[in-house]
């Protein structure tokens, strides 16, 4: 571990042990946009563990175009979890992530490096001097950092379409259905009454066996 990681993993636990206990009590979300956010210095971004577990962590972020921008460390924990699971929860907050708005839903992706200049700005635009000289001391100390953009979940919800009736779904190979079959199947002769099978029974001579003589 470079010396630069030491640095930041021991700042980032003196952030995790002064941070907002109402922070973690943000486990869902409203499907909505970015609006209450623009102008917001701090944003509490909630991400999931496999578990489901969520876990809130307050970040610099910019909205630009009404999506949301951050910056982050690529190998710590909230980078690995918007990759493994994009889902995550996004409110208004301050520097100790306590939420300060209704958390909105979210869908975060991980930018190529040449969508990274316009994250930049993004985030920039809402910081000054010293955000930069920060992240300019933050950048030559080694440790990767990557930028996140935050789309709201109404923008990347994939369309339900119903499922067809059961009837009219086409069966593989194109084969008709059992209703099908049924209608178009010969109808079996009609069953004849009792009444009928006696009389008939009653006209049919029995067949009589020559008993053995032995």
């Amino acid at each position: 571990m470079s010396v630069g990681e030491k640095v930041t993993d021991g700042w980032n636990g003196c952030l995790n042990r002064i941070r907002h206990p109402a922070a973690k009590r943000v486990t869902t979300a409203e499907v909505g946009n970015f609006g209450e956010l623009e102008g917001r210095k701090y944003c509490l971004v909630v991400t999931f563990r496999r578990s489901g577990e969520t876990v809130p962590t307050p970040v610099w972020a910019g909205v630009a175009d009404g999506k949301l921008y951050f910056r982050s460390e690529k190998r710590v924990g909230k980078i690995k979890r918007i990759c493994a699971n994009p889902r995550v929860l996004v409110a208004p907050c301050s520097s100790r992530g306590k939420p300060l708005g209704d958390a909105v839903e979210g869908r975060g992706r991980i930018l190529p490096a040449d969508e990274e200049p316009r994250a930049e700005a993004a985030i920039q635009s809402n910081f000054g001097l010293g955000r930069r000289m920060y992240e300019g001391v933050a950048m030559n100390l080694g440790p990767e950092g990557v930028y996140v953009e935050v789309s709201p979940a109404a923008e990347t919800s994939a369309p339900r379409f119903p499922t067809p009736p059961r009837s009219t779904r086409p069966r593989r190979g194109g084969s008709s259905t059992r209703a099908d079959r049924r209608s178009t199947s010969t109808p079996a002769p009609p069953r004849a009454s009792r009444a009928t099978r006696s009389r008939t029974s009653a006209r049919s001579p029995r067949r009589s066996w020559p008993r053995s003589t032995t």
